[in-house]
């Protein structure tokens, strides 16, 4: 009677901890494709390949959806991330970008394609890294 519960405990437990080592790599991923992206002699193809090269190492999934935009829209006072439409953010090149000019990378993964244990009972949650840099 108490096995149940306690494999339902322990079960939730490690997908938790996977949950948050995921969308902690994802963030990481970003971060060092947008350091990237920030140097001079580097272009969005570099960014992306950094990002899908890490993506496919580290989580070992090809299905990620990975978005490099124009952020100039956090330059704006008053912004509230949550209410952005990320995918239809201008895209940036970053070969073309001026010093200061503000970039996002942002990767996306549906949960169920990372999940040890796909929990049925969620539906379809997507896990998000992104970073935001300035074009040095």
């Amino acid at each position: 009677m108490i096995l149940p519960v306690f494999l339902t405990f322990l079960f939730s437990l490690v997908e938790f901890g996977h949950y948050f080592m995921v969308r902690n790599a994802l963030t990481t991923i970003a971060q060092r494709a947008a350091r990237i992206g920030a140097s001079d002699g580097s272009s969005t193809a570099d960014v992306r390949a950094q990002a899908e090269d890490a993506v496919n190492r580290v989580i070992g999934i090809e299905s990620a959806t990975i978005l490099v935009k124009d952020a100039s829209i956090f330059d704006q006072p008053g912004v509230d991330p949550e209410n952005i439409d990320y995918a239809n953010l201008p895209d940036f090149e970053v070969a073309n970008a001026q010093p200061t000019d503000m970039f996002l990378v942002r990767i996306e993964v549906d949960y169920d394609d990372v999940a040890v244990l796909p929990p049925k009972f969620v539906g379809s949650v997507t896990l998000v890294g992104q970073s935001a840099m300035r074009r040095e």
